[in-house]
């Protein structure tokens, strides 16, 4: 089975992230999707959605252009990576 997380400490610290932001995302949404805003189309919550996304693409892109970098080093200057010869990040 392909295992994108390096050990299991790893996975423990990711789960407790991924759980945590969820989480985070709750208490987000109970608070920008209020009642009062039913017969304007919810508009607070969807900017904040909008909002979310567009963070979320920054982010993820910022990660992708630095992992393509390091994976780079790898290649060609043999960097080692989590104390692994060898190891890339997965894009």
């Amino acid at each position: 089975m392909l295992r994108l997380v390096y050990t299991d400490g790893h996975t423990y610290y990711y789960s407790a992230i991924t759980v945590g932001g969820g989480g985070i995302g709750g208490i987000i949404a109970s608070v920008s999707f209020r009642s009062k805003d039913a017969r304007n189309g919810y508009r607070p919550g969807l900017w904040t959605t909008v909002a979310a996304q567009i963070v979320i693409l920054i982010v993820a892109s910022t990660l992708m252009l630095y992992f393509r970098k390091e994976n780079r080093a790898v290649r060609t200057q043999g960097k080692v990576l989590l104390n692994t010869p060898g190891f890339l990040y997965t894009l």
